[in-house]
């Protein structure tokens, strides 16, 4: 009989330390999806740095001085309107032989004289660099010659921005669509359409629609329609 008891005791015992494993193997791989995913993120906001830095590099010196002011600008008033800080961007040119190199830095004031400046992928966490993203991709339309006509997509622009700051990330993409009467949509004068899962960002919008995987299906509700 002990021996019957001692191999059931065994088999739970395998049985809860399988169970163990497989929740941690679940844990590692959700683990693993959200790497993969920030990974992802980092690549194209890196990509995104470096065709402006192209940009930049193929204009000639009058254009290319406008183009970083106008880009400057633009950054600088996303992350002052975001945050609410002392924050500045700054494109750094310098010739290096017979090429031109561009930079990207993020100044942020702390005390009354102390100003700490870092690249964007640097900034004190993942909303900074998300804000400068979505900034750029602002400016490079506005600096684009000739324009480029048509809406603003964005796909989970501010998804490491805290919630907190939503409502000013709502008042910065407002202030790109024609309906603000904003100095930046007189210029701008977007429509924006957005895919998030932020439900500020989505009550905000003039028209909302959810949007559902069910099976094979793609379901989509109307929550909201501009009035």
């Amino acid at each position: 009989m002990n021996d019957i008891a001692d191999i059931r005791r065994a088999l739970r015992e395998a049985r809860n330390d399988l169970s163990r494993r497989q929740g941690r193997r679940e844990a590692l791989r959700g683990n693993l999806a959200v790497a993969e995913a920030g990974l992802q993120q980092a690549r194209e906001q890196i990509k995104l740095l470096d065709e402006v830095a192209v940009v930049l590099k193929n204009l000639s010196g009058f254009a290319r001085d406008q183009a970083r002011d106008q880009v400057e600008r633009t950054v600088t008033a996303a992350l002052r309107a975001v945050f609410s800080e002392d924050y500045s961007f700054r494109i750094a040119l310098k010739e290096v032989g017979q090429r031109v190199e561009a930079e990207f830095y993020v100044a942020s004031r702390y005390g009354a004289a102390q100003r700490l400046e870092t690249k964007p992928e640097d900034a004190r966490g993942g909303g900074v660099v998300d804000v400068v993203s979505l900034a750029l991709r602002v400016a490079m339309l506005l600096s684009h010659q000739p324009r480029v006509e048509g809406p603003l997509v964005l796909d989970e622009p501010t998804k490491h921005v805290s919630r907190e700051f939503s409502p000013n990330v709502t008042e910065f993409l407002r202030s790109i669509t024609p309906r603000s009467g904003t100095a930046l949509a007189t210029r701008a004068g977007r429509q924006v359409i957005l895919v998030t899962h932020d439900a500020y960002l989505g009550e905000s919008a003039d028209t909302v629609y959810e949007i559902e995987r069910v099976g094979d299906e793609t379901r989509v509700k109307v929550l909201k329609t501009a009035s």
